[in-house]
C-alpha cells in the first residue's frame, strides 16, 4: 500500500532495494559495476501516480554514475488523451514533478525521453537513454483494447475503470473526505459521516458529466492489511456517492471532480476541510483549485485556463 516499503529481502535470489522507503533513490553502492538499469513498470496515466518520479531519481543516479538507462515501454493505460492544469514548478513534489498536466496521456517512455530532452534531470544532466518501443499500440487504445491482462499496478487500482477514474478523483485525498480507500472500491466511491449524499447528487446532476454515472451509497472503511492500513474514517459508516464510468470516451473525470468538490464546499462550508498541509496543491500542481473553490469563483474559469503542454509532439513516439 501506499507507504510502505520493502526491506531487503532474498526470496527471488537477489537483493532487493527499496527506492520508496527512508530514501527515493540506492545507495550508489548498489550500482557500482553496472552496464545499464531497466525500468519495466506500469505507469497509469496521471501525474501524481509516482513511478515517474521513481523513474527520474533512477534516471539522475545513472546520469551522475555514467549507465545505460534502458526503458521498457508500455502503453498509457488511460489512452493518449490529456486533461488537467500543467504543473507550476513551485509546486513541484514527489506526486508531481514535472511540467505536465494531469491526465498527461503518454506513455512511460516518451515521459523519459521528455524529462532528458527538456533538462528537467537536476544539474540539466543527461542520461544514456534507450527506449524500448511497443509494437501495435496507438494513441486511441485503452488497456482493455490492448489484449493484455490488466495486472494492478497497486493495490488500490484494481481495474482499468478505477484507473481511469484516479484521474480525476485522486484529488480527494488532498481533503477530509473518505476517497474509498478501506473498501472494495477505492476511487469510485467517495463520502463522510457528516455528507448529504441525496443534497450532492440533486447538485451534480446540475452540470453535465457526460459518460460518468452517479449513485447515492453508504460504506464503512475498514483497515485492510497490504492495501489500506489506517483509512480516513475507519469503522464509520460515511455517506456519499459511488461513480462509474459509462463512455470512457466521453467521461472526463478530472472535471467531475472539480464540480465535485466545489458542490461538497457549497453543501458543507463548515464540515468540508481542504486538508490542513494543503497536500491539494501538490496533487492539482498549484494553488488555483483551493483558491478558487474557497473564495467561489468559477470552476468553468478554472477548467478554461487548462493548456496543454508545450513540445509535447517532439516526444511522441506512437
Amino acid at each position: 500500500e501506499a507507504g510502505e516499503h520493502i526491506l531487503n529481502d532474498n526470496s527471488y535470489n537477489i537483493p532487493i532495494v527499496s527506492l520508496y522507503g527512508n530514501s527515493f533513490t540506492p545507495d550508489t553502492a548498489y550500482l557500482s559495476n553496472l552496464d545499464a538499469i531497466i525500468f519495466d513498470i506500469q505507469d497509469i496515466g496521471s501525474r501524481y501516480y509516482t513511478y515517474v518520479s521513481t523513474m527520474t531519481y533512477m534516471m539522475e543516479m545513472c546520469a551522475e554514475l555514467g549507465i545505460k538507462f534502458y526503458v521498457l515501454d508500455r502503453p498509457n493505460p488511460i489512452s493518449g488523451i490529456n486533461n488537467g492544469p500543467i504543473l507550476d514548478k513551485n509546486f513541484s513534489s514527489f506526486v508531481g514533478m514535472h511540467e505536465i498536466q494531469i491526465r498527461h496521456g503518454m506513455t512511460i517512455g516518451e515521459l523519459a525521453y521528455m524529462i532528458n530532452e527538456e533538462d528537467w534531470l537536476s544539474d540539466k544532466k543527461k542520461v544514456d537513454l534507450y527506449i524500448i518501443k511497443m509494437q501495435g499500440w496507438n494513441r486511441s487504445m485503452y488497456y482493455d483494447e490492448t489484449g493484455l491482462l490488466f495486472n494492478p499496478p497497486s493495490p488500490n487500482i484494481p481495474d482499468l475503470e478505477t484507473a481511469i477514474l484516479y484521474s480525476g478523483l485522486c484529488l480527494i485525498e488532498g481533503t477530509n473526505l473518505s476517497e474509498g480507500r478501506g473498501t472494495e472500491f477505492p476511487f469510485k466511491q467517495i463520502g463522510a459521516p457528516w455528507l448529504n449524499a441525496h443534497a450532492l447528487l440533486k447538485q451534480l446532476n446540475t452540470y453535465n458529466h457526460n459518460g460518468i454515472k452517479v449513485e447515492e451509497v453508504s460504506f464503512t472503511p475498514k483497515s485492510i492489511p497490504g492495501k489500506s492500513k489506517f483509512p480516513k474514517y475507519e469503522d464509520i459508516i460515511c455517506k456519499g456517492i459511488k461513480i462509474s464510468i459509462l463512455d470512457k470516451d466521453r467521461a472526463k473525470p478530472l472535471d467531475f471532480t472539480i464540480n465535485l468538490i466545489e458542490s461538497i464546499h457549497l453543501l458543507h462550508e463548515r464540515e468540508f476541510k481542504f486538508l490542513p498541509n494543503n497536500f491539494i496543491d501538490k496533487l492539482y500542481g498549484s494553488d488555483k483549485l483551493r483558491l478558487s473553490v474557497l473564495n467561489k469563483n468559477s470552476m468553468n474559469q478554472l477548467i478554461d485556463s487548462w493548456s496543454t503542454i508545450k513540445n509535447k509532439n517532439e516526444y511522441l513516439i506512437y
